[in-house]
């Protein structure tokens, strides 16, 4: 056991030559869960349980429906919660067979962010490999729990289920702002909101909102709200090709993707409007009959 984590990586990829962009050639060769299982024993040692539940897989939150084909609309703001499953993960709800799992995870994701700010211009490839590592290590772990090739299980019945079931509560709090004051929502999926612009005002009462709404159920001070803005200020468009979504910054007159593609009025892609949303809306949302 090492609580030296970040030395328990960088050894990790000195021992296996990792290179930044052999990254995804190592794990083909030797298998996330190998790695995931060495990262979890060498920093926090054997565990002394295993829990026997079975993994259960289940659907994430998309409320898109297959009417919308190819359209965009400007002026909107992509309102997203950063560390969504994390922080529902590292909340204390979930009894993992390491006692101490859910600090350990929030240590990891302090240390990321301190190798991300540390000599910026001048990171080796080690200091490179090593901060990817670990990024890839947290994006294992909500597939790992209870995992049959996995040394991470925990006591919890249908923990995956739990925690999108979380997600869904932390979305629908958020809704419940816009909702409430009869704002517009265009599109929400499992971590994120696209919603008209908003002023400095807005999205402070929105945080409170949050914090106070949600702090029961997510680690708010790793799961964070964030606004995403293009940095030069310009509009964002929001363009959908052959139902998946993309974002586009920028003036849509300057982008060529957008030829042929149909402006939508923005009231006509709210989510109350069925012709562009799912029908499952109302069954999410109870509350609302929307």
């Amino acid at each position: 056991m090492n609580n030296d984590y970040e030395s328990v990586f960088e050894d990790y990829v000195l021992a296996h030559s990792i290179a930044p962009h052999t990254i995804e050639t190592h794990f083909k060769e030797r298998g996330y869960m190998t790695f995931f299982n060495f990262i979890t024993v060498s920093c926090l040692g054997n565990p002394k349980v295993k829990y026997s539940n079975t993994a259960k897989t289940t659907s994430s939150l998309i409320y898109l429906s297959d009417a919308v084909k190819e359209v965009y609309i400007e002026d909107v703001d992509v309102l997203y919660i950063s560390n969504l499953y994390p922080g529902i993960m590292t909340k204390g709800d979930i009894a993992f067979n390491y006692p101490e799992y859910d600090k350990f995870l929030i240590a990891l994701y302090d240390l990321r962010k301190e190798i991300k700010q540390r000599n910026i211009k001048n990171k080796t490839e080690v200091e490179i490999a090593t901060n990817l590592l670990i990024k890839y290590y947290l994006n294992l772990v909500y597939g790992a729990i209870n995992n049959n090739t996995s040394i991470l299980s925990c006591n919890t019945e249908n923990t995956r289920e739990f925690i999108v079931k979380q997600a869904k509560h932390v979305m629908l709090n958020i809704s419940a702002f816009f909702l409430n004051r009869s704002i517009p929502m265009y599109y929400v999926d499992t971590d994120e909101i696209f919603i008209p612009k908003m002023d400095s005002k807005l999205f402070e009462d929105l945080v409170k909102h949050y914090n106070e709404t949600c702090g029961k159920i997510i680690n708010t001070s790793l799961s964070t709200l964030v606004l995403e803005r293009n940095g030069s200020g310009e509009e964002v468009q929001f363009v959908i090709f052959s139902n998946k979504k993309k974002y586009i910054f920028g003036n849509v007159s300057k982008i060529k993707q957008t030829k042929g593609i149909t402006q939508v009025d923005n009231q006509k892609v709210l989510l109350q409007n069925k012709k562009y949303f799912g029908r499952n809306y109302d069954e999410i949302f109870p509350e609302y009959a929307i």
